[in-house]
């Protein structure tokens, strides 16, 4: 599956009937857009949170550090922590 571009929810497109219409509407209420793009190596979706007006990232789930440890664990090295005696 590739996905070249993030997808950015809006709600107007989204239906009134939708269960995704709420949060959303949600969001916008407390000035924030969110960003859906999918990491492919581990098939997750990443969710991005930006303050509406200046476009600055809120946060990031899951956050840079976990994405991290996550592409290391599903590479070759499984050691978190090696410990020399």
């Amino acid at each position: 599956m590739s996905n070249d571009l993030p997808i950015r929810v809006v709600a107007d497109v989204v239906s009134s009937s939708s269960p995704i219409n709420a949060p959303i509407h949600q969001v916008q209420r407390i000035s924030r857009n969110l960003e859906f793009t999918i990491d492919e190596e581990l098939n997750r979706i990443i969710i991005t949170v930006y303050e509406a007006e200046t476009n600055e990232i809120i946060r990031k789930i899951p956050s840079e550090e976990a994405l991290a440890l996550m592409h290391t664990l599903k590479g070759n090295n499984k050691t978190l922590l090696k410990i020399k005696a």
